[in-house]
């Protein structure tokens, strides 16, 4: 079993917003905690804003594997 095929089962997706400037919020206070940790020389702390990335990347897959609405008008792609 593959985790693409899990994600639409979890009932995780329907409480996340489906808004991008929450998960690039999230992602950019992981980037900016990684630098900081990196330049004070703190890998507890760079190991924490990494992990936020990748946590911040996992819940976006989740809130888009749910997500039956229409494109915005200004996405092009299949309709």
């Amino acid at each position: 079993m593959s985790l693409l095929s899990v994600l639409p089962e979890l009932p995780l997706a329907d409480f996340l917003p489906f808004e991008s400037t929450f998960y690039g919020a999230l992602t950019g206070i992981g980037f900016l905690i990684g630098i900081y940790g990196h330049a004070a020389k703190m890998p507890k702390l760079t190991l924490f804003g990494i992990a936020l990335v990748f946590f911040s990347t996992l819940l976006t897959m989740i809130a888009v594997s749910n997500y039956d609405g229409p494109l915005p008008p200004d996405v092009k792609g299949l309709r």
